[in-house]
């Protein structure tokens, strides 16, 4: 569902715009509340239902995985709520979007490495390549905005975002294949939740 709706947010706004040289926020800015935020936000959905599934496993590196993996959602979810701005100019609101974009792209990495000691063997490669190509687009990015004018931003960001997709699919693969908790546990009890939060909310309706 995200890469559908990210696919769908790069042809939407604007077929004239630079696929090249304009990342995936210029392409959201131009269309406030469209398929590319609503794909950040499913990318910040599929990240929490994944740190749901994970199993209690009391060790550090799992501690300092799954606060990566919140520090990703929070990250996807204020990028996709606070736009960056048209050209190379930032406000407050564009800063905030670009380091909570950092913060994404760091984080879900680092999560996976943290988390590669749990997942079973058969994975352990597929994370470990998936991460490298991902510091080497996040080295790529640095470069191209700091030191090369922005040249070929656009397609460097949108490998990076697509590593990180696969990267997330990889980590819940290894997940289900090493027999942990199922993403339909974690939809039960989301709408349990849910539901209990309803049943407090009408409860207080009433009495008042």
């Amino acid at each position: 569902m995200t890469l559908v709706l990210a696919i769908v947010g790069q042809v939407d706004p604007d077929p004239g715009m630079s696929h090249v040289n304009l990342t995936v926020s210029d392409f959201a800015v131009a269309d406030r509340g469209g398929a590319t935020d609503w794909s950040m936000l499913s990318f910040a959905l599929a990240g929490l239902l994944f740190l749901g599934s994970l199993r209690p496993i009391g060790s550090v590196r799992t501690f300092v995985a799954r606060a990566a993996l919140v520090l990703f959602s929070g990250g996807m979810v204020t990028a996709a709520i606070a736009p960056t701005d048209p050209g190379l100019t930032l406000t407050a609101t564009g800063y905030v979007h670009r380091w909570a974009s950092i913060a994404a792209f760091v984080a879900l990495p680092a999560a996976a490495l943290g988390l590669i000691r749990v997942r079973p063997p058969a994975v352990h490669r597929m994370i470990r390549w998936l991460v490298l190509i991902a510091v080497v687009f996040m080295i790529a990015m640095a470069v191209s905005s700091s030191f090369a004018g922005r040249a070929d931003i656009g397609v460097i960001e949108r490998v990076l975002l697509g590593d990180e997709t696969v990267l997330l699919a990889a980590l819940a693969f290894g997940s289900w294949r090493a027999g942990g908790g199922s993403v339909r546990d974690v939809i039960t009890i989301m709408v349990r939740r849910l539901s209990h939060f309803r049943s407090i909310s009408a409860r207080r309706g009433s009495a008042h």
